[in-house]
Order: structure tokens, then C-alpha cells, then sequence
């Protein structure tokens, strides 16, 4: 995904809009902690994960299925 498909997949999915001025800086800490790599594609870049970086995102998303198990186990308690 180039930066701007990104900035449109994130406010799709989460209603959030991000400037490239937040975006970018950000792309760029991931691609040097190695989470990401970027190529270019003509005038834009592309965007992949690693796969350091789909393992942390595979952590992650194990963590969130955790959490929010454990809250909608709360729910029903109360």
C-alpha cells in the first residue's frame, strides 16, 4: 500500500483522517525499526510489512482478542 491507500484504509475502517504530516514520520520509525519495507513504485512508495513486523502485529491481535474477551467477560458478570 502506498501512503496515501493507507491514509484512506485507516479512515475507512476507523473513521479516523490522518495527515501525510503524521503519517509519513510514522512510516518512516516503522520502516527503521524494521516493521516495514517501502519500495518505490514510479512517483509513489509501497508499503509491506516484514515479517518482524506481521509477527508483532500477530502478537498484537492476540493480546487485543485477550482484552476484549476479558471485558466482554466482565459484562456479562455485572
Amino acid at each position: 500500500m502506498s501512503g496515501y491507500d493507507l491514509i484512506g484504509f485507516i479512515y475507512k475502517t476507523f473513521e479516523v483522517l490522518l495527515s501525510p504530516s503524521t503519517l509519513y514520520p510514522n512510516l518512516n520509525s516503522l520502516e527503521q525499526l524494521g516493521l516495514i519495507k517501502a519500495r518505490n513504485c514510479g512517483r509513489k512508495r509501497a508499503y509491506k510489512l516484514t515479517s518482524k513486523g506481521d509477527s508483532l502485529c500477530h502478537s498484537l491481535s492476540l493480546e487485543y482478542m485477550k482484552i476484549t474477551s476479558k471485558v466482554e467477560s466482565l459484562r456479562k458478570e455485572s
